[in-house]
């Protein structure tokens, strides 16, 4: 099994005129995949920092700052593609796309959490996660 931390991932999860990608953090560094996507901005919520053209906000995914995320998701998607990543993205940007597919989607946490599976496999849910993603108000 090829290590998913060290190959880039980068996933489509929305379809309209500027859409919602997640993706690890080889693709956030890698500027011709995000030209090839057209992503205008990123929101990094991993803890790593690193130098980018694009626009990006760097925000850890928890507590209170995931209405932050949500909320600068649909600011930047009103103007151009938006890029949300992590790591390795299995845990924290499909967490940021299950709530974004909740949110302002109109899905449930069981079929945004499918929508998520079929774009990154690899996505790992605890209980706990999916039980506070359902419990998550907006």
């Amino acid at each position: 099994h090829p290590n998913p931390s060290t190959m880039s991932f980068i996933g489509q999860i929305t379809d309209s005129k500027y859409n919602l990608f997640i993706g690890n953090l080889v693709a956030a560094k890698d500027a011709n995949l995000l030209k090839t996507h057209n992503i205008g901005f990123i929101i990094n919520v991993s803890e790593i920092q690193y130098e980018t053209k694009i626009p990006t906000l760097m925000i850890p995914a928890s507590g209170d700052n995931y209405k932050n995320i949500i909320q600068k998701i649909a600011e930047m998607l009103e103007t151009t593609n938006v890029l949300v990543h992590c790591e390795v993205c299995q845990i924290r940007a499909p967490t940021i796309a299950i709530l974004w597919l909740k949110s302002k989607c109109g899905m449930d946490t069981k079929s945004a959490h499918e929508a998520v599976l079929k774009v990154r496999p690899e996505t790992t849910m605890t209980k706990f996660m999916l039980m506070m993603l359902g419990n998550m108000q907006f």
